[in-house]
């Protein structure tokens, strides 16, 4: 199915972008990004849980990341197209500013249910995230990649493409620094800066 996007009318008439996404049982959905909300988090826990090797953090921090940093993470719904049943919380994407250099975008996690991986959703999220108007001024997006995270290492290539920057990587956390749990280290990713996204994205203020 060739994806485009749709232009649909909100509750208050402004306009959002969404992506049309078909399931193997060949029902048509809809994708729409927005805030998450406190009662994100339960869905945001189990969806982490259900997409190795992301690292599963406790309840609490994903209702942090859902109220006190939800400026800087954002939510995909699968809506159906005949309005026959509930939106499903389909994508979560957690990042936040660096303390010390609030131009940088940290993006922590980034996971999409198995019924929409394949579809654009994450890299959906994470532009539509770029689009806010409290984002402006990010030059900068750093992450950190286990080896074994293709999704993620793909996703940050294919971002970086459309921001017409290009990415350097080094080494990040050690495997040793996380004790006796087996873990991949965690390789380091960043773009190089560019003066600011906005001459790359129209901006949205209603993701």
């Amino acid at each position: 199915m060739k994806r485009s996007i749709i232009k649909i009318v909100s509750m208050n008439f402004n306009l959002l972008e969404v992506l049309p996404l078909k399931l193997k049982t060949g029902k048509l959905m809809l994708v729409q990004t927005r805030f998450p909300k406190l009662d994100d988090s339960p869905k945001i826990y189990e969806l982490i849980r259900s997409s190795p090797p992301l690292d599963l953090n406790s309840r609490y921090l994903y209702m942090l990341q859902t109220t006190h940093f939800k400026n800087t993470c954002i939510v995909a719904d699968l809506i159906p197209e005949d309005d026959e049943g509930s939106p499903q919380v389909a994508g979560f994407l957690s990042g936040h500013l660096l303390p010390e250099a609030p131009e940088v975008l940290f993006i922590w996690q980034v996971a999409v249910s198995s019924m929409a991986r394949g579809k654009g959703v994450a890299k959906k999220m994470a532009l539509d995230l770029l689009k806010r108007p409290a984002l402006k001024n990010i030059n900068q997006i750093i992450t950190t990649v286990t080896p074994s995270n293709a999704a993620s290492l793909k996703l940050f290539e294919r971002l970086t493409d459309d921001l017409d920057t290009a990415i350097n990587q080094e080494v990040g956390f050690e495997s040793t620094l996380f004790g006796g749990d087996a873990h991949e280290p965690e390789n380091a990713l960043q773009n190089r800066p560019i003066q600011s996204f906005k001459n790359h994205l129209e901006l949205n203020p209603f993701p």
